[in-house]
């Protein structure tokens, strides 16, 4: 296991997604079920959560499609 705190995945709720985002918990549902969001990780009890690394390539991504920048 990799002790370094920078290179260790993390999870993010859907509350912090939508506060990174923006974007409403109904948004958030018809972006990934339409496969242009990174797809929700499903936990024990129901509780979904995403990979921080793929909400901040998105938005990144949008970011660069927004200026008009290569992806």
């Amino acid at each position: 296991m990799n002790d370094n705190a920078d290179a260790r995945e993390r999870f993010l709720t859907l509350k912090q997604v939508t506060a990174r985002t923006t974007y409403s918990r109904a948004k958030l549902y018809t972006l990934f079920e339409s496969n242009k969001f990174p797809k929700p990780i499903k936990l024990d009890g129901g509780r979904i959560v995403f990979l921080e690394s793929e909400i901040d390539a998105y938005i990144a991504t949008t970011i660069q499609k927004a200026r008009g920048e290569a992806a």
